[in-house]
Protein backbone atom coordinates (compact mmCIF):
# COMPACT_ATOMS: atom_id res chain seq x y z
CA UNK A 1 0.00 0.00 0.00
CA UNK A 2 1.23 3.47 -0.89
CA UNK A 3 2.25 5.41 2.26
CA UNK A 4 0.46 8.61 3.17
CA UNK A 5 2.94 11.48 2.89
CA UNK A 6 0.95 13.54 5.39
CA UNK A 7 1.93 10.98 8.04
CA UNK A 8 5.64 11.00 7.07
CA UNK A 9 8.22 13.04 8.94
CA UNK A 10 10.05 13.87 5.67
CA UNK A 11 7.16 15.80 4.09
CA UNK A 12 7.56 19.57 3.97
CA UNK A 13 4.69 21.71 2.69
CA UNK A 14 5.50 25.10 1.22
CA UNK A 15 2.47 27.44 1.22
CA UNK A 16 3.16 28.97 -2.20
CA UNK A 17 4.59 27.87 -5.50
CA UNK A 18 3.79 25.35 -8.21
CA UNK A 19 5.37 22.45 -6.30
CA UNK A 20 4.28 22.82 -2.66
CA UNK A 21 5.01 19.24 -1.48
CA UNK A 22 8.67 18.56 -0.76
CA UNK A 23 10.21 15.23 0.20
CA UNK A 24 13.24 15.99 2.36
CA UNK A 25 14.31 12.33 2.29
CA UNK A 26 14.76 12.16 -1.49
CA UNK A 27 15.13 15.89 -2.16
CA UNK A 28 12.43 16.53 -4.75
CA UNK A 29 9.23 18.55 -5.07
CA UNK A 30 5.81 17.59 -6.41
CA UNK A 31 2.71 19.44 -7.53
CA UNK A 32 -0.68 19.69 -5.90
CA UNK A 33 -2.01 16.86 -8.05
CA UNK A 34 0.47 14.25 -6.86
CA UNK A 35 2.06 13.56 -3.51
CA UNK A 36 5.79 12.70 -3.41
CA UNK A 37 5.01 9.02 -2.74
CA UNK A 38 3.09 8.85 -6.04
CA UNK A 39 6.05 10.39 -7.85
CA UNK A 40 8.28 7.67 -6.35
CA UNK A 41 5.84 4.97 -7.44
CA UNK A 42 5.69 6.34 -11.01
CA UNK A 43 9.48 6.59 -11.22
CA UNK A 44 10.57 3.24 -9.79
CA UNK A 45 7.41 1.13 -9.86
CA UNK A 46 7.39 0.38 -6.13
CA UNK A 47 6.08 2.09 -3.05
CA UNK A 48 8.18 4.65 -1.22
CA UNK A 49 10.78 2.94 0.95
CA UNK A 50 11.76 6.18 2.67
CA UNK A 51 8.49 6.50 4.59
CA UNK A 52 9.19 7.26 8.23
CA UNK A 53 6.07 7.86 10.38
CA UNK A 54 5.85 10.98 12.50
CA UNK A 55 6.27 10.46 16.21
CA UNK A 56 3.79 11.79 18.74
CA UNK A 57 6.22 14.46 19.97
CA UNK A 58 6.42 15.99 16.48
CA UNK A 59 2.73 16.91 16.48
CA UNK A 60 2.27 20.14 18.44
CA UNK A 61 -0.43 19.96 21.08
CA UNK A 62 -2.87 22.86 21.21
CA UNK A 63 -2.86 24.93 24.36
CA UNK A 64 -5.74 26.58 26.10
CA UNK A 65 -5.20 29.84 27.97
CA UNK A 66 -7.16 30.21 31.18
CA UNK A 67 -7.55 33.38 33.18
CA UNK A 68 -8.49 33.19 36.84
CA UNK A 69 -10.84 36.17 37.27
CA UNK A 70 -10.33 36.29 41.03
CA UNK A 71 -6.55 36.42 40.97
CA UNK A 72 -6.00 37.79 37.46
CA UNK A 73 -3.50 35.00 36.80
CA UNK A 74 -3.00 33.44 33.39
CA UNK A 75 -1.89 29.87 32.86
CA UNK A 76 -1.66 27.47 29.91
CA UNK A 77 -2.84 23.90 29.81
CA UNK A 78 -2.28 21.35 27.05
CA UNK A 79 -5.39 19.67 25.72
Amino acid sequence: MNPNCFQCRHLLIRPAGNFPYICRRYGFESSRMSMPSLVVFDAVGSFCLGFDPKEEAETPQPKIRFIDPEKGEKFDESV
